[in-house]
């Protein structure tokens, strides 16, 4: 029986999506960048919601490595590019991604992406409560 159709491959923009998140809960943070902007340069414009996993991680690694304005850079990048996603999965991580830069609100760089960030998640969460989701176990 074939796969559906949308279900993509485990490429190898997926593997490398995987080794830095690995890495990073690992505390391997100059692999896991490595990692994670391999996934993000392997990966085109048009598939948003995977990259967006790749700029969570990365995202994740600069704050562990204190790096507030890249953190930011590719936090502002991360919520203008994925408006649109209707992701469960990615709004969680955007959710805890959010908590991590709060620990750092006292910057100002920060402040301005949190605000941001309780507005995208505000949309998310009207986005996804628009979708139905089939009774029975996720």
């Amino acid at each position: 029986m074939p796969a559906p159709q949308w279900v993509a491959p485990f490429d190898e923009a997926a593997l490398a999506s995987e080794a830095a998140s690995v890495l990073l809960d690992l505390g391997a943070l100059k692999a896991a960048a490595k990692e994670a902007q391999r996934a993000l340069a392997l990966r085109d414009a048009s598939r948003v919601r995977s990259r967006a996993f790749g700029q969570v991680t990365l995202a994740r690694v600069l704050l562990s490595q204190g790096q507030l304005d890249a953190a930011c850079s590719v936090g502002m990048d991360l919520l203008s590019a994925c408006q649109s996603v209707t992701s469960l999965r990615l709004s969680r991580q955007l959710d805890a991604l959010q908590a991590d830069f709060d620990l750092h609100r006292q910057a100002p760089e920060v402040r301005e992406l949190l605000s941001q960030m309780t507005a995208s998640a505000q949309h998310r969460r009207l986005l996804l409560s628009s979708l139905v989701l089939p009774e029975g176990p996720q």
